[in-house]
């Protein structure tokens, strides 16, 4: 079930996307002036592996992509660009299918999605100081543990789930998972998969050519059921 799309469309409130973004760089500027020096280096790097198919290369990403999410989450500039979101969008409190449309909406707007050569792996302090600057490039992993981030910075389980989006049995694409609360409305304590590079699929839509899923936890997270 896709949420209320009033909460995920910034015209139906009016929002003005260009003012919200600057308040948003402006205080992205205070945090990366702020940022710890011994920090930074792990905040921002990039990471380019190859041969992203093998078995062996696959659990070398997995356990990259749930550190990526993991020190991502503990960035005070990933926290207040996630309560940014919330207060840009005009997310009520607690409307928990809310918050997680309106991170989405931000993310699929706003992070310009760019294939990349082999495989490369930014930490989302990286990709937020990169839209900062006006030249955010990233693919669906990078978009999804951006996600993941923002999500768990605000108190959500996340993970992260690799899938063969063209049903070949081929791991080829990412997408963000987030698990709502028992007491949601519509999820009700379920997972759910997140697609960050459609505009138009409903939240919990997975490729429907899709046969093989591999799922990464983060920081001990239980093994989700995807919905």
């Amino acid at each position: 079930m896709q949420y209320n799309l009033r909460y995920v469309k910034p015209s139906a409130h009016r929002i003005n996307m260009s003012i919200f973004n600057a308040k948003l760089r402006n205080m992205m500027d205070t945090e990366i002036r702020e940022m710890p020096p011994h920090l930074s280096k792990r905040w921002v790097k990039k990471v380019t592996l190859k041969d992203f198919n093998t078995p062996e290369k696959i659990t070398v990403i997995a356990s990259l992509l749930r550190k990526m999410v993991h020190f991502g989450c503990r960035s005070n500039l990933v926290r207040k660009t996630a309560v940014g979101i919330l207060h840009g969008y005009r997310i009520p409190a607690k409307e928990h299918l809310g918050e997680i449309s309106a991170i989405r909406h931000w993310i699929s707007y706003n992070i310009h999605y760019v294939f990349d050569m082999g495989e490369l792996f930014q930490t989302p302090v990286r990709q937020l100081i990169d839209w900062k600057r006006g030249v955010s490039a990233s693919d669906c992993d990078c978009a999804s543990i951006l996600f993941a981030s923002l999500c768990k910075s605000i108190g959500y389980q996340t993970g992260l789930l690799l899938v063969d989006s063209k049903g070949m049995g081929m791991i080829n694409h990412c997408m963000g998972l987030v698990k709502l609360p028992k007491w949601d409305e519509y999820y009700k304590g379920k997972w759910i998969g997140i697609e960050l590079t459609k505009h138009n699929t409903n939240i919990g839509w997975i490729p429907p050519l899709t046969t093989k899923k591999i799922i990464i936890k983060v920081d001990g997270a239980k093994l989700p059921t995807v919905l």
